[in-house]
């Protein structure tokens, strides 16, 4: 697994700055959580046959055009996020809160045509949110330090495989050397007094105490945030009464941030690294993507009890524009807090693919009562491709293709399967849905599990207005990846496992005119 994991996090040297991508960034612009309208939540999303909701026109744009009337609405999301997270031997929890907009829409109807041949229209423009990215949490363990062949990150960069093979690091070279070979965390950390450079080469001022094994802490700080979203703009129709066609044009947009710490504390100052109590590497990946797809979908009615629905998306097609930068600091005993000059890709921008969707939907309904839906979906993040293009900059083409070469072998395509039903007692509705959407891993055990959702609301609606209500409970578990340290064993412990519990509250209000 750490060989994997190091496969993965590609660093490229690129002139004097450093490139860097990871398989996560690539993750990203592929997940999908249950998000929407209170009525589309509480029925797990189950909606490409169903349409008449402004979240379903993301699925199949031809729902907009079930709609009997004009209609305005807006949802407002409060989640809260819950984990479990363990590293080595520690363990803790963490819990986050985001207030969120959901989705704000319109539907517009209007006739077209001559006296005698009338047809009805509808036009729909619209924001949804995709996914939710709010997370952070601390963990901190035990390690073994000074002994050699213990982990250590300081270890690692002065004793880490080069590109050629050699066992070398920072050992013996000096600081424009490491600059030369790309060896940037390496030189952050001379520069914050955690290597000294007698002669013009680098020594590990730890080494003369190799064999002295003692215990450190070791700490890792992640904070994420950002969001996945999409606006559109579309048109539907109806045709002879019992068919719904309809096209949309969506502009999905995700912006992204997070900030890595990684420490090493409460070390035994005449041991390791010298005179310093503690170190920290700080990373910082900062991503905004915009992009655009197109949708095509429809909705048959062949009975007044059966609906069916079937929708196509497009691939995706993004300008991402991406910064990565990182620093080492050093805390002393005599009281000096040393820190590095910040490590910089510089801003750069690449293209982005990402695969098309195929949905199929079929609904029961049952006369005023209610109503009973399934869907299916189907994509294959294992296609997603990044490449140059015009307004590319700073990365190199070759490079981009190593890294779909790492997506292509590492994801696979997966299904989504939801189901909702709704039961109507005059004005006022009870809700209930599942989704279940499969990894995106061929491997989900060593990267991140499928997400399953269970929901419920209700609802109030007549002639002009309506208000819902809507709570969902999605489980997903992930590994995320500290860093390489210096180890004999397999790593494993390099990366926190996290379970997490995902809650979110949606209320929205709708006004027909």
């Amino acid at each position: 697994m750490k060989k994997l994991y190091q496969a993965l996090a590609i660093t490229l040297l690129t002139g004097s700055a450093v490139w860097a991508q990871t398989l996560d960034d690539v993750e990203l612009f592929n997940t999908r959580g249950l998000h929407g309208t209170p009525r589309f939540v509480g029925m797990g999303g189950a909606f490409t046959a169903l349409g008449n909701d402004l979240s379903a026109i993301h699925l199949n744009p031809a729902s907009s055009s079930v709609f009997r009337n004009d209609n305005f609405g807006l949802s407002l999301g409060f989640q809260t996020r819950s984990g479990d997270q363990s590293f080595y031997d520690g363990n803790a929890t963490s819990s986050n809160f985001n207030f969120l907009l959901e989705n704000i829409g319109v539907v517009k109807k209007f006739e077209v045509g001559g006296y005698n041949n009338k047809s009805e229209l509808a036009f729909s423009a619209g924001y949804n949110k995709i996914a939710e990215f709010n997370r952070n949490y601390t963990v901190t363990a035990d390690r073994n330090i000074g002994e050699f062949g213990a982990g250590s990150l300081l270890d690692y960069w002065f004793m880490r495989e080069l590109s050629d093979g050699s066992l070398d690091g920072a050992f013996d070279l000096s600081p424009a050397q490491l600059q030369q070979f790309g060896l940037f965390e390496e030189l952050a950390a001379y520069e914050a007094g955690l290597f000294y450079a007698p002669d013009d080469t680098v020594r590990d001022i730890a080494m003369g105490n190799a064999n002295t094994s003692t215990t450190a802490k070791a700490r890792y700080i992640r904070r994420e945030q950002g969001s996945f979203n999409e606006a559109h703009i579309g048109l539907a129709g109806e045709v002879n009464e019992f068919l719904h066609l309809g096209g949309a044009i969506g502009f999905p947009t995700l912006n992204y941030y997070n900030e890595d710490l990684v420490s090493e504390y409460s070390l035994p100052t005449d041991t390791f690294p010298f005179d310093a109590n503690a170190y920290t590497l700080t990373r910082y990946n900062d991503i905004y993507a915009t992009g655009i797809n197109l949708k095509i979908g429809a909705i048959l009615r062949p009975a007044q009890w059966l609906r069916l629905g079937a929708s196509y998306e497009s691939p995706s097609w993004y300008t991402v524009v991406q910064l990565y930068e990182f620093d080492v600091s050093g805390d002393f005993d005599n009281g000096d807090f040393l820190r590095s000059d910040v490590f910089s890709t510089g801003e750069y921008s690449y293209k982005l693919r990402t695969p098309s969707i195929y949905r199929a939907g079929a609904a029961f309904i049952f006369g005023k009562q209610g109503l009973i839906s399934f869907d299916y979906e189907y994509t294959d993040p294992s296609s997603t491709r990044t490449y140059t293009g015009r307004r590319s900059y700073n990365v190199l083409e070759d490079d981009l293709q190593n890294s779909n070469t790492t997506v292509e072998q590492v994801m696979t395509a997966t299904q989504t399967f939801r189901a909702g039903g709704e039961y109507r007692l005059g004005p006022i509705m009870f809700r209930a849905g599942y989704n279940h959407r499969q990894s995106i891993y061929e491997n989900a055990e060593d990267f991140a599990s499928s997400l399953t959702t269970i929901s419920g609301g209700l609802g109030y609606h007549n002639e002009s207005f309506s208000i819902d209500l809507s709570y969902s409970r999605t489980t997903l578990s992930r590994q995320d990846f500290v860093h390489p340290f210096y180890t004999d064993n397999t790593g494993a412990e390099e990366l926190v496992d996290s379970d997490m519990v995902r809650s979110n509250l949606i209320l929205g209000v709708g006004i027909r005119f």
